[in-house]
């Protein structure tokens, strides 16, 4: 089974599964971009501490997860057959990942992790957005090549 076309990079598939990502995600976080975009506007009550509070809680991380889950629902409905390696990155991967945001937040409740990790510029913050984004892309894109190879 040919997964990937490389001398088209502007197939088909692969930009619906990047739009099917991009519209998802603009729709878990529509709460967050909406105050972003009325801050300016907002003279006496600034948007900003709302906007930062909604970070620090997780909202990006959660999204994130919401996502992959999608995907992951999406791959198991679909009972495409993958070998060992593409059944682990596809079916087991988001699982790991969800269970690590779950450890952090355990331990940051505990009080043996510092929040910091979980703020928007920490390597775990940027690693688990680029992890769903290409996870999301890419299991997506494998679907859609499967129903129009």
């Amino acid at each position: 089974m040919k997964l990937w076309n490389l001398s088209n990079m502007t197939d088909c598939n692969l930009r619906k599964a990047f739009s099917w990502f991009l519209a998802n995600a603009a729709f878990g976080l529509a709460p967050l971009i909406f105050l972003w975009l009325i801050n300016p506007i907002l003279s006496r009550h600034e948007a900003s501490p709302a906007i930062l509070e909604l970070i620090r809680g997780g909202i990006i991380l959660f999204v994130c997860c919401a996502l992959m889950g999608a995907a992951v629902i999406d791959i198991v409905q679909s009972r495409t057959k993958f070998g060992r390696l593409a059944f682990f990155t596809f079916n087991v991967s988001p699982f790991v990942l969800l269970g690590a945001i779950c450890l952090l937040y355990l331990l940051i409740i505990l009080g043996h992790v510092d929040e910091k990790v979980f703020t928007s510029f920490s390597g775990f913050y940027i690693f688990t957005i680029a992890f769903t984004v290409f996870y999301c892309t890419l299991a997506k894109y494998i679907l859609f090549y499967n129903e129009h190879p």
